[in-house]
């Protein structure tokens, strides 16, 4: 870590026309801080200034949007020692009396949480970093949407990051502070709500509408009844899918301003469903960002926010817990049973039948009933194969996932069976299952744009700081 004097005057009195009623200009504190990445780990440099804080919170910072993604993206997983490992960038530019909250441990109810502050001209910067990846069951009450309010999951953790910070504010003695926030993905939906919070009530927390600093990066969908917020930043790219959830057919959007990074030429290649082999083929090139909107409004037409949270979400969280519990082995063994499965399944012509009937009316019990019974009828098939791929109480969890999967997922597949499109003549077409294989075909490059490091490299090439290298 060092100083660096010479280049920051410039461009922090461009970014922070607030600066000039400090009595002398802060320096600029650079060094490098580890990026942890999809499959690896990358050094990248940070820069950091006390004059970030001089402005208002509502006024756009392209300096402090970057180094607040630099905090973020360190919060990646747990530690013996927490604080010693999550406070590392903290304390180089110079914050002190750290706490963590639930960095050593993950749950479907954690929040991993870190707390530090830094005085300034005698008023205390607040910082509070919430973790948003590497953070196994944590993630899976993302999946809580409820059916009422903001969604059940974020919700109870912002509830959670906002006693903390109270506690950490009254604990502290202090009576008068700004407040930090960054988050990323999951921990970028949370920082999103506690912003709300923040803002519905700042004498609670010591502090004022332009005190408050709060920078989210790749934010799902979080809150029920959305506010334009100046003082909450939401960076996305809208070629993640991640910034498509949940649906904002659900009534779902996010607090504060919008900043969409990505690049809306984006495209990929969609897909079809034909009768003959391969069974998927190209359709056309489209727009990806265009192309998740598309799916965001499908499932919502298909399944209601009620049906969901009374069918699927406990199910699906249920199942991710499991997963993320399961040791090297038995993932193993459960990957090779559903690859079986899958080729069972592929060749029962009843199953088959089953489902055209599904096609022709997706409101009928009896015949997702009918699908639920066949597949069972496979996974017991398998099973008699291979045998339990895990002990009993895990198989038969998963196996009773059938039924609610499937009530929930055959809707979406049947409003999803023949949608007529451009082709790319301009003629009309009708296309079988669109979006279900476009996205099946297309997952990875899909969700390779959540990746941080892509995410990382576009807030560099927008700020000046980078740009001087």
């Amino acid at each position: 870590m060092k100083a660096i004097l010479n280049k920051s005057d410039q461009a922090i009195q461009s970014a922070a026309p607030a600066a000039s009623a400090r009595k002398t200009q802060a320096k600029v504190i650079t060094g490098e801080f580890i990026m942890y990445t999809y499959d690896s780990t990358e050094s990248k440099t940070y820069y950091y200034s006390d004059d970030y804080f001089s402005q208002s919170g509502k006024i756009e910072n392209e300096h402090l949007r970057t180094m607040s993604a630099a905090v973020a993206l360190t919060m990646v997983g747990v530690s013996k020692n927490p604080s010693e490992r999550f406070g590392k960038l903290p304390r180089e530019i110079g914050f002190s009396d750290i706490a963590a909250y639930e960095l050593d441990k993950t749950g479907h109810d954690t929040v991993g949480l870190l707390i530090a502050r830094r005085d300034i001209d005698g008023t205390p910067v607040i910082l509070a970093a919430i973790r948003g990846d590497g953070y196994g069951n944590e993630w899976t009450s993302s999946l809580a949407a409820g059916v009422q309010g903001d969604p059940d999951g974020f919700a109870a953790s912002a509830e959670k990051v906002a006693r903390r910070v109270r506690e950490y504010i009254r604990d502290n003695n202090i009576e008068k502070a700004k407040i930090w926030v960054t988050g990323f993905s999951r921990g970028g939906g949370v920082a999103n709500l506690f912003g709300a919070a923040l803002n519905e009530d700042p004498k609670g927390f010591r502090t004022t509408e332009n005190d408050i600093y709060v920078y989210t990066f790749e934010a799902p969908n979080v809150s029920s009844s959305p506010k334009a917020y100046a003082n909450v930043r939401n960076i996305i790219n809208s070629g993640d899918a991640v910034t498509h959830l949940l649906p904002e057919g659900w009534g779902f959007g996010r607090n504060g301003v919008v900043l969409d990074i990505g690049d809306p030429g984006e495209t990929i290649m969609t897909k079809q469903l034909t009768a003959l082999e391969p069974y998927i083929e190209d359709f056309k090139s489209a727009s990806l960002p265009g192309f998740l909107a598309e799916c965001s409004d499908l499932i919502a037409r298909a399944v209601s926010r009620e049906k969901y949270a009374d069918g699927f979400q406990d199910t699906a969280g249920r199942l991710m817990c499991l997963y993320e519990n399961l040791a090297g082995a038995e993932r193993k063994a459960l990957s090779a049973f559903f690859a079986r499965l899958a080729e069972n399944i592929k060749s029962d012509e009843k199953l088959a039948d089953a489902l055209g009937e599904v096609f022709e009316d997706a409101a009928s019990g009896q015949t997702a009933d009918d699908v639920t019974g066949l597949i069972l009828r496979n996974f017991e098939k398998t099973t008699r194969e291979l045998g339990k791929p895990v002990n009993d109480e895990k198989y038969e969890l998963i196996k009773n996932s059938a039924e609610p999967i499937v009530k929930t997922v055959m809707p979406v597949i049947n409003e999803d069976l023949m949608t007529e499109l451009a082709g790319e003549s301009g003629e009309p077409e009708e296309v079988v299952l669109y979006h279900v294989a476009s996205f099946a075909a297309n997952a990875g490059e899909i969700f390779s744009h959540h990746f941080n490091n892509r995410m990382f490299s576009k807030l560099e090439k927008l700020d000046s700081f980078y740009g001087q290298n």
